[in-house]
């Protein structure tokens, strides 16, 4: 389409209101809303950011000239996934109403549609005008819905099917990767099994198997999952359930780096520079060693055999992880990347690795599998990454080929409040590792300098809707969806996926109990989960029944 354009036809004549949705002059739909008589009429036409209204005293239009939107159309035209947006609100003086309509459309043309989102009565609401191609250029009331019809519309699109590469998923709802604790020697137990069956029958249309370490040394904890012979028939295990439920699964790759708590290594740990390393102290991985080009390039052929044992194992999904302190983030963030070579100093240079092994990947399994990666909005502290080396970071994995970037930030040991927009649950955690282990020590001691952060919801919003103005990739808001309403409003801001994580280990069915009734998750945000991640019977929720210990000692494909 070299030269988009759409026409909206608006008549107001006393209660009848017609709206009359064009697109190329071809008659796409007609909307009926609330207890206005719709009807299709010609008459006042859009075009392209300017409008001209029919005779009618009842109507008082505003020209709609938009820079940004001017330029999003440009974008358009440079664009393999275009949604457009002509969109004219007009003020009707006697019955306050906002109208705001705009067209989808979607390469390849798959359907156009107009979605009518009307005020209450009395509401006074002024004119604005957006054009959304790939991202929205501006919002509506960025923190609600307009209405509760509006939100149910919303509701609705994430239920819809979502295109990432090769791979659709039956909705937008995906389970955030976050450790289980369910393995043993490194290999999927009967309750990663059944907790990640037991999350597709509760409605999320992809769940995604937490922290598949690329090599046996990028473990983070001794029993963690990894790719490695042996644990390929419990992986398919894990894989074959979920497919009979009817969900999708991601696996979740990445490599520990220096970032290494919980088993020990013998030699010095890879990270992007050598020195003393403060992660690995209690575990006697006292220091690291800076990567050269040889390891660089044996890393990125780690990350290309973990992903191809994974499409081997059955899985649909790979999300290579690059935040949270781990390897690839140890590049990415200047709290760690102190290089003074083309890998170190500016956001670009420090994103050259992780985007060389994202791109590897996607050459290896892309056509086969969707690759998926997760970021730090920020790092959360003074001296690591910004939202601005978000944004830089974002947009060169978009140009590297991802199909899909999962916003998250912080990091484990400096900032992990800011992951979880709160703070740590000191007593669950020190309940379940002991308080007179040294962890439990260590962990104790550092509270004492974290700031008091209260939790709220979409606590990365801030963050994420400027990386969402920023590229045109689909991207999966993270961090603090805690009711419907919240998922209507990242669809409305042009998120194409919500992820989740404490909520559905409060509720596994909550994705269901959203599709039939709305609501607010029942997850009081404790983070008790958190500390139960080191639980040998694995994370759960404290307000649910307990794991069974022995569901965690036999193996996914055992039983």
């Amino acid at each position: 389409i070299d030269q988009p354009s759409a026409c909206v036809d608006h008549v107001v004549k006393d209660r009848a209101t017609a709206i009359h949705c064009r697109f190329h002059g071809v008659d796409v739909v007609n909307i009926a809303v609330a207890d206005l008589n719709i009807q299709t009429l010609e008459g006042a036409e859009v075009t392209c950011g300017s409008h001209h209204c029919a005779n009618s005293p009842a109507l008082d239009c505003e020209k709609a000239r938009d820079v940004a939107a001017h330029k999003a159309i440009g974008a358009h035209n440079q664009s393999q996934r275009c949604a457009l947006l002509i969109d004219v609100d007009c003020v009707v003086q006697k019955r306050s109403l906002l109208l705001v309509l705009f067209f989808s459309m979607i390469e390849p043309l798959s359907g156009i549609g107009c979605n009518l989102l009307v005020p209450p009565k009395g509401t006074m609401v002024t004119p604005l005008g957006s054009v959304y191609c790939g991202k929205r250029i501006e919002m509506v009331r960025p923190h609600s819905c307009l209405t509760s019809y509006g939100c149910r519309r919303m509701l609705e699109t994430a239920f819809q099917p979502l295109q990432l590469g090769p791979l659709t998923l039956p909705n937008r709802f995906i389970k955030a990767g976050a450790n289980e604790n369910m393995s043993k020697q490194g290999r999927p137990t009967r309750a990663m099994r059944m907790h990640h069956e037991a999350l597709i029958k509760g409605g999320v249309g992809m769940t995604t198997m937490a922290y598949v370490a690329v090599e046996k040394d990028g473990r983070t904890l001794p029993d963690q999952v990894w790719v490695h012979d042996e644990a390929m028939a419990d992986l398919r295990a894990v894989t074959d359930a979920v497919h009979e439920a009817g969900g999708k699964i991601a696996a979740q790759i990445t490599h520990g780096g220096s970032f290494v708590t919980g088993v020990f290594i013998p030699r010095r740990l890879q990270s992007s520079v050598s020195g003393f390393n403060p992660a690995g102290l209690l575990r006697g991985n006292m220091f690291r060693r800076a990567m050269n080009e040889r390891d660089m390039d044996r890393m990125v052929g780690l990350f290309v055999n973990a992903a191809e044992r994974c499409f081997e194992a059955g899985f649909d999904a790979v999300e290579i992880h690059m935040g949270h302190g781990y390897l690839l983030n140890q590049f990415l963030s200047p709290l760690d990347n102190q290089r003074k070579d083309q890998y170190g100093g500016s956001a670009e240079n420090r994103a050259r690795f992780p985007a060389r092994v994202l791109r590897a990947v996607k050459e290896a399994v892309g056509d086969r599998m969707a690759v998926i990666a997760k970021i730090n909005v920020a790092d959360g502290r003074s001296k690591g990454a910004q939202l601005e080396d978000g944004i830089v970071t974002a947009k060169i994995l978009e140009e590297a080929g991802a199909d899909m970037l999962v916003l998250s930030g912080g990091r484990n040991v400096e900032s992990g409040w800011f992951t979880f927009g709160s703070n740590m649950n000191l007593d669950a955690m020190l309940r379940v590792i002991g308080k007179w282990s040294l962890s439990g020590m260590a962990i104790a001691s550092t509270q004492a300098s974290v700031p008091k952060i209260d939790f709220k919801p979409l606590y990365f919003w801030e963050y994420s809707t400027k990386i969402r103005e920023a590229v045109s990739i689909p991207l999966a808001y993270l961090g603090g969806v805690t009711s419907a309403d919240n998922v209507s409003q990242c669809m409305e801001a042009g998120f194409e996926a919500v992820q989740l994580a404490r909520a559905l280990l409060r509720e596994p069915d909550l994705v269901n109990r959203w599709r039939e009734e709305g609501g607010e998750s029942l997850c009081d945000n404790c983070n008790s989960c958190v500390a139960y991640i080191y639980h040998p019977a694995g994370t759960w929720c404290i307000h649910q029944p307990a794991n069974k210990l022995e569901d965690n000692q036999i193996l996914a494909s055992q039983g």
